[in-house]
């Protein structure tokens, strides 16, 4: 997925609210899922993945996809986060997700950077020199007894327009 903020229609900073306004703007797919954005910041998103029919696979549990829905789009939002908002677009590049067991419940997908907000600092500087910048993020979705149902390492790609 890919997906662009302007600069024109947001602040400098992009705050929690943005992020939730903007995930839901932006991403039709998200309604779709009736996924929702719970937690924002530069250190650690939650989204919550309702638990429906409708997004099951063959066996009664939350097909693949629908995680994987999830947890990419906790990993673009950690990504704009990390960087002043506009003139930047985040794709994802690589995902290795890990599926632990059957979903047959809501989850929660979180996300936070590999190397956590002291990387931002380089990678921003990274990003003014060569005008992208690879951000491994790490990904898990839980279930509400807090057992992990899936986790990894999404790896977004941020570009300077």
């Amino acid at each position: 997925m890919s997906f662009m903020l302007d600069a024109a229609v947001l602040p400098l900073a992009l705050t929690a609210e943005d992020a939730k306004k903007w995930v839901a703007e932006q991403i039709p797919l998200l309604g779709s899922m009736r996924l929702s954005l719970e937690e924002a910041s530069a250190l650690h998103v939650r989204l919550h993945l309702p638990y429906g029919s409708e997004l099951c696979n063959h066996t009664g549990g939350l097909h693949a996809a629908a995680q994987l829905a999830a947890a990419e789009t906790a990993a673009l939002v950690i990504a704009y986060l990390l960087f002043p908002v506009g003139g930047v677009v985040c794709n994802s590049k690589a995902v290795d997700l890990r599926f632990r067991k059957l979903a047959r419940t809501d989850l929660w997908a979180t996300a936070q950077p590999e190397k956590g907000a002291s990387e931002s600092a380089t990678l921003s500087v990274r990003l003014t020199a060569e005008g992208k910048v690879d951000v491994p993020v790490l990904v898990a979705l839980v279930d509400g007894a807090g057992e992990r149902v899936a986790d990894g390492t999404i790896t977004v790609n941020v570009r300077r327009l």
